[in-house]
């Protein structure tokens, strides 16, 4: 009789190497990835644009900026150790985004184009692409401005779905949301439409939870609020609640942020799955 063979854990080397990419499929959820990014690189200013005239995206940050030295261009796989400050951060399941990887994946549905500066250095390009919402240099000790350009640009029809209105919207949520989560940081989402240029959000870091929050929903809003803790068998949760008030309550999970270990939950999220039957 044949010996069973056990099944051997595979050695964490093999399996960065054949884990899944990044799943790119709209507007949105490229800003997503980069400012990901952007915050692995301990970006404390965090500038995003939307431009639905050339169908493009542009992030600028103050983070610690990228080696170029090490990708020749931004299709390349190894480029996923861009913004991580080491190999071993690259490899970290701490980081937000997918360590570098969503900009090769981006790279297959857009031209991406990279500026990046890091301290005491000078100042790298890789891409033709110049960003229209922002200066081209970078203007501190260090930085990085991603331009993305013709977005789905070889996929027409789904270039042609793109809704201006939803992608904002989902956008400005989507920082909202980061805001309060990383409240030392400045955010700001700038659209382009019709050749005309607006700033639809913008929020300077804070000192506390409570700041961000009061600059999202208002003074009033936060002063009704009731503050939560609990720490019980190594977990500790926090947060603010509303009191069952009318003027304070809502029919919708619109304003129902969760966070699980510095990161937010999603509609499909084991918790917040749990908290929307609890709703």
């Amino acid at each position: 009789m044949q010996a069973v063979q056990r099944i051997k854990a595979m050695p964490r080397e093999l399996g960065n190497e054949i884990r899944a990419p990044a799943i790119i499929s709209a507007l949105h959820t490229m800003v997503e990835e980069l400012v990901m990014n952007s915050l692995d690189a301990d970006s404390k200013r965090i500038h995003v644009g939307l431009d639905f005239d050339l169908y493009g995206i542009e992030v600028r940050d103050d983070g610690k900026g990228i080696d170029l030295t090490k990708a020749s261009s931004t299709s390349e796989g190894n480029f996923g150790e861009w913004h991580c400050s080491s190999k071993k951060m690259s490899d970290s399941q701490d980081t937000f985004g997918f360590r570098g990887e969503a900009v090769a994946a981006i790279s297959t549905l857009a031209d991406v184009s990279v500026t990046s500066k890091q301290e005491g250095g000078t100042t790298m390009r890789r891409g033709s692409s110049s960003p229209r919402f922002f200066p081209p240099d970078i203007d501190g000790p260090s930085g990085t401005i991603m331009v993305c350009s013709a977005v789905f640009g070889k996929l027409v029809v789904r270039q042609k779905q793109i809704r201006a209105s939803k992608e904002i919207a989902l956008t400005k949520l989507f920082l909202q949301k980061m805001s309060l989560l990383n409240h030392t940081v400045s955010w700001e989402l700038m659209v382009r439409a019709d050749n005309a240029t607006k700033t639809v959000f913008s929020q300077r870091g804070a000192e506390s939870v409570s700041a961000s929050f009061r600059s999202l929903h208002g003074v009033d809003v936060l002063n009704n609020m009731v503050p939560v803790e609990q720490k019980e068998e190594g977990f500790h949760v926090t947060g603010l609640l509303s009191p069952p008030l009318p003027q304070f309550c809502h029919w919708t999970k619109e304003y129902q942020y969760f966070y699980l270990g510095k990161r937010w939950m999603r509609g499909k999220d084991v918790v917040s799955v749990l908290m929307n039957k609890a709703y």
